[in-house]
């Protein structure tokens, strides 16, 4: 489960009470040895909240890699670290951008959000992590208070199931290797999309693998996503792993496109029931059967979405709602 929550950053934001402008809300996710690493870009988030009714800069000195790099951000990490590991961010880490600038800037009453990456955490354990910004010796024009994030706290546990038959074969490839370097050095590269799926479906590396390419309707505007779905511009067209296909690789676009999404979304539901974004995938999936003209089967999906809490549930009843304004004229038209 994730910890630190959309409520405990909404509460941020909304608390008049808070002494500081600057807010640092760190996400997190228990996960398996591996990964981590492929999946660090969504399991690894934080956000910086601007309170205040005015623009703050926070300095990052000029570094590309500021996180780790500036004097004035430090990441801490507490647990079964390994030295070994250190600096093996792998795709565990993107950065935060903007790189080469001396500064962010976060809007009045905005926020900012990015992720982070491994140092050094890998091995199964309980970890905490947390983060720290010293402006008390910034430039003019920065923000000049010390900020400490929330602590942070997740667990890595060894795999199961057909994710331990992958370790257990890098296992047997790389015998001294630690274990947080998995899947480094591994014959097979499961870091390559079209490798574990066509190998390891099943695998939670696989769900992964597959899951940047499942669409971001949320990201639409829902307005202009109604206007695209008639017309067959949505789910965008795109190249994806493809089990079979020739090279790994196919290019899906409309109807095949969204069956395949769908495919794919229902399969890690199935076999992954702990997966951090199953409401989302769910979204994902209401969106194209609304595409595909099985529209009841969307609106089943919704209507269990709008039942829960965060910004599905909300998004799912903007969506109904539109649906609904959408049917009342075309029902007055019918003599």
């Amino acid at each position: 489960m994730f910890k630190n929550s959309l409520f405990y950053l909404v509460l941020l934001i909304t608390a008049g009470c808070l002494a500081q402008e600057i807010q640092i809300v760190l996400e997190c996710h228990d996960c398996v040895i591996g990964e981590q690493g492929i999946a660090a870009y969504e399991l690894f988030k934080f956000t910086i909240v601007n309170t205040s009714d005015k623009p703050v800069k926070l300095t990052t000195e000029n570094s590309t890699d500021w996180l780790y790099n500036s004097t004035r951000w430090t990441l801490h990490a507490e647990g079964p670290l390994d030295k070994r590991c250190i600096g093996e961010r792998a795709v565990a880490y993107g950065d935060p951008g903007p790189g080469g600038h001396p500064f962010i800037e976060i809007p009045a009453k905005g926020k900012w959000i990015s992720n982070y990456g491994a140092l050094g955490w890998g091995n199964p354990g309980a970890y905490s992590i947390w983060i720290e910004y010293d402006g008390t010796k910034a430039v003019e024009g920065d923000y000049k208070t010390r900020v400490r994030s929330n602590t942070c706290t997740f667990n890595i546990r060894q795999p199961e199931g057909v994710d331990a038959e992958i370790f257990n074969t890098w296992r047997k490839q790389n015998p001294d290797g630690p274990d947080c370097l998995f899947p480094k050095g591994m014959e097979m590269d499961i870091y390559k999309p079209e490798v574990v799926v066509e190998k390891y479906p099943d695998s939670i590396y696989a769900a992964w693998a597959v899951y940047k390419y499942l669409g971001a309707p949320e990201k639409w505007p829902i307005e202009k996503l109604m206007e695209l779905l008639p017309k067959g511009l949505y789910p965008q067209s795109n190249s994806v792993p493809y089990s079979g296909a020739k090279g790994g690789w196919r290019s899906l676009k409309g109807d095949d496109m969204a069956q395949w999404q769908n495919e794919w979304a229902e399969r890690i539901i199935q076999n992954h029931p702990n997966f951090p974004f199953i409401e989302r995938l769910k979204i994902i999936m209401a969106v194209n059967y609304y595409k595909l003209q099985q529209r009841q089967k969307g609106f089943d999906l919704l209507d269990g979405i709008i039942k829960g809490k965060g910004v599905e549930a909300t998004w799912a009843m903007k969506f109904l709602d539109l649906i609904e304004k959408e049917k009342k004229p075309q029902a007055q038209m019918i003599p």
